[in-house]
């Protein structure tokens, strides 16, 4: 007969003085169970050794994945250089020196943006002001681009004049440009006289009211032809002084 009793996690037989054991049932049963334990016993441990021999390989990995990272790191603090021998202000952040660097060439971006000549205007005979001589009919014609904050300036054209009177004799016109300073370019360009085809410079006084006066020198009666070369000219005041 089975044992009256069993044992608490494999059930093996725990007999009691009236038991009668069998080994057909009771010892068999036994076995079968204290093998099937063992067995159990075993396959975790198997797997077990599995997981940790997997977990070895993972930690090699990582060794090994964080070692050229380390040695990726060194070669590229190399190539990096010396922090203290950048030439931005700052030195003690990578980050800090590039941004340094941004700010400038976006600086200097709009430094060269404010050098477009973005505003133009043309001014012909009836804008003229003339004194000790008159307008050609059709032959006055000069043009004024400047940047957008008028601190720069293109002037270029032609001023074809009878003059009457040999001294004193100009063209004005009165134009946008507001120096701090009046200022005087010398030459500015040149005339002609279209009878004996003789030449001289010409000056052009640029007021702060924004009045540019073309000059002519002391000369005889007559047409001349003056042109006005196209140069670039600053209008604001760097507290340069002038070559005379």
């Amino acid at each position: 007969m089975a044992s009256t009793n069993k044992t608490t996690y494999y059930e093996l037989s725990q007999y009691v003085g009236s038991d009668k054991p069998t080994y057909l049932t009771d010892y068999n049963t036994d076995m079968a169970n204290i093998d099937a334990g063992i067995h159990a016993a075993q396959a975790k441990a198997d797997g077990a050794d599995t997981k940790a021999d997997t977990a070895d390989g993972k930690a090699d990995g990582a060794v090994l994945t964080a070692n050229t990272a380390l040695t990726n790191a060194g070669t590229a603090n190399t190539n990096i250089g010396t922090m203290a021998n950048l030439s931005t202000t700052e030195k003690t952040s990578l980050v800090g020196a590039i941004n340094e660097v941004d700010t400038g060439m976006k600086k200097n971006a709009g430094d060269i943006a404010n050098f477009n000549l973005t505003t133009t205007t043309s001014y012909t005979n009836s804008d003229f002001t003339f004194t000790n001589c008159t307008g050609i009919a059709n032959a006055c014609d000069i043009t004024i681009a400047k940047n957008s904050d008028g601190s720069l300036a293109k002037i270029y054209g032609r001023v074809f004049v009878n003059v009457s009177s040999g001294a004193g004799a100009s063209a004005k016109i009165s134009t946008t440009l507001a120096p701090t300073s009046e200022f005087t370019i010398n030459p500015i360009g040149v005339m002609q006289n279209q009878s004996t085809k003789a030449m001289w410079y010409i000056t052009a006084t640029v007021k702060t009211n924004g009045d540019v006066v073309f000059n002519f020198p002391n000369i005889g009666q007559g047409d001349y032809y003056s042109f006005v070369m196209p140069c670039l000219y600053y209008i604001k005041d760097f507290g340069d002084i002038p070559v005379s």
